[in-house]
């Protein structure tokens, strides 16, 4: 660590009982480094203001159990920008995994190409899921929520989010997969 990582305890202290001042000086102090970590260990350079303000978010929100590591929050923050980081990295993986499985499926179709009436369908298929299916793809898919917030919004775990997207979309690739073989 370095004499300018260290704060004073003064200051260490009025942030642990959240006074808005001192997070600010704690951002002054943190905020370029929790960026060039983040950019070390592979996020794109759109996502950088994000994963600062998230990194910040929960510091804020965690502020009263974090403990200062000889008057520095710098290894709290690293590991938690680069575990946010090693997250973000993951769940872009996973979703273009997800996407290019789905969109496999529905290419396969051959009578109809139609980017038009494959919506149409999609629509259509959707409308037969359970609500809750439906409200999850609505959040999570078409409105870009993370899982977590889904859960919120929905009272639910993540994991039941998570389990509730990947039925839907079984059954919605099960029932593309039926029509694709009655059309041909």
């Amino acid at each position: 660590m370095t004499a300018a990582s260290e704060l004073p305890q003064e200051l260490l202290g009025r942030f642990h009982n959240g006074d808005h001042a001192a997070f600010r000086a704690v951002f002054d102090t943190y905020a370029s480094m929790v960026n060039n970590i983040a950019r070390a260990h592979g996020a794109q350079s759109s996502e950088l203001d994000d994963i600062v303000q998230d990194v910040f978010v929960i510091l804020w929100e965690k502020r009263r159990v974090i403990a200062a590591v000889d008057q520095s929050l710098a290894p709290w923050l690293v590991v938690t920008t680069i575990n946010m980081v090693r997250n973000r990295l993951r769940k872009l993986k996973r979703r273009r995994t997800d996407s290019t499985g789905d969109m496999t499926v529905f290419s396969q179709r051959r009578n109809r190409s139609d980017d038009f009436s494959d919506l149409v369908y999609l629509q259509n298929e959707i409308a037969h899921l359970t609500e809750l299916q439906q409200n999850v793809i609505q959040l999570c898919v078409v409105s870009g929520y993370r899982y977590s917030d889904a859960a919120r919004i929905l009272g639910m775990s993540q994991s039941m989010i998570r389990k509730t997207l990947e039925r839907a979309r079984i059954r919605l690739r099960s029932r593309w997969e039926d029509n694709n073989e009655s059309v041909e």
